[in-house]
């Protein structure tokens, strides 16, 4: 059965033309990548106009896949912090549909991935700016003050709207945090692996888009002033901090201010 049929049948469309199979985003877990229409009804149009379905390999029941599946049925909707964040993609459902295999629902973001607009290089130095502050002031600060952490943050997983917003997708990475945040909340296991992974990726994230708005910078030059603007700043140990006790976010924002502030006298931001 091909995976527009199987979609249809998951949100309960009676027309097959009614999807759009999207070849892109098929990770070694994904078999297909599915998006509904503009305007077309579903079983969740009452909550989302459009949404997406994830298409999974295997039958859904190894515990990688029932990962997956809780993630995106249980627990993104017991986090506050990932329903309130406004610049995070939203999970709808998830489970294993009789005939098609496992599969989630989320909400689909209209917009263009990060990583192609990056690619041609035409931002500019306070588009860049303000992509940086939603990255880092609306979703890491807000999420890592919750109690989570994420480590593939890449530009591949970011869309920017039409509005001019910048929106992370692919949550699933979270799916391991979410889980000991929710049951063992003492265990810092896996959060700590990720924060570690995904401290590291930081500068690499940032230097994409900072190069993205002066290509005329040598990437070395800028990855450079990036590490140290960082660490004078002192806002990756503010963002270590978070989540770990009831204490307030405001260090790590004042933190980032300070090395936004930084970026901006190096000539990098405007």
């Amino acid at each position: 059965m091909d995976n527009t049929r199987d979609v249809t049948r998951i949100l309960d469309i009676q027309n097959d033309e009614d999807v759009i199979l999207q070849e892109f985003r098929t990770g070694c877990r994904t078999r297909a990548v599915v998006a509904t229409g503009q305007g077309v009804r579903h079983r969740y149009s009452s909550t989302f106009e459009q949404v997406v379905v994830k298409l999974y390999k295997g039958n859904g029941a190894t515990a990688g896949s029932r990962e997956y599946q809780v993630y995106h049925a249980t627990h993104f909707h017991q986090i506050p912090a990932l329903n309130k964040t406004a610049l995070i993609q939203k999970s709808i459902a998830g489970g294993v549909f009789n005939g098609v295999g496992p599969y989630s629902v989320v909400e689909f973001i209209e917009g263009v991935e990060l990583a192609d607009r990056l690619k041609v290089a035409d931002l500019s130095t306070r588009q860049a700016r303000h992509i940086l502050q939603d990255i880092l002031g609306e979703i890491w600060i807000p999420l890592w003050h919750a109690g989570l952490r994420f480590k593939d943050c890449h530009p591949g997983n970011f869309v920017l709207t039409s509005a001019g917003k910048t929106v992370m997708i692919d949550t699933e990475q979270m799916r391991k945090d979410a889980n000991e945040l929710l049951h063992r909340q003492g265990d810092w296991s896996q959060r700590d692996r990720h924060e570690q992974q995904g401290l590291k990726r930081l500068p690499g994230l940032i230097q994409a888009i900072v190069c993205a708005a002066q290509p005329a910078i040598k990437k070395a030059t800028a990855l450079r002033t990036i590490k140290l603007a960082l660490e004078s700043s002192q806002f990756p140990l503010a963002l270590a901090a978070l989540g770990r006790t009831q204490s307030p976010d405001v260090p790590a924002r004042q933190a980032l201010n300070v090395f936004m502030e930084s970026l901006q006298d190096q000539g990098l931001l405007s």
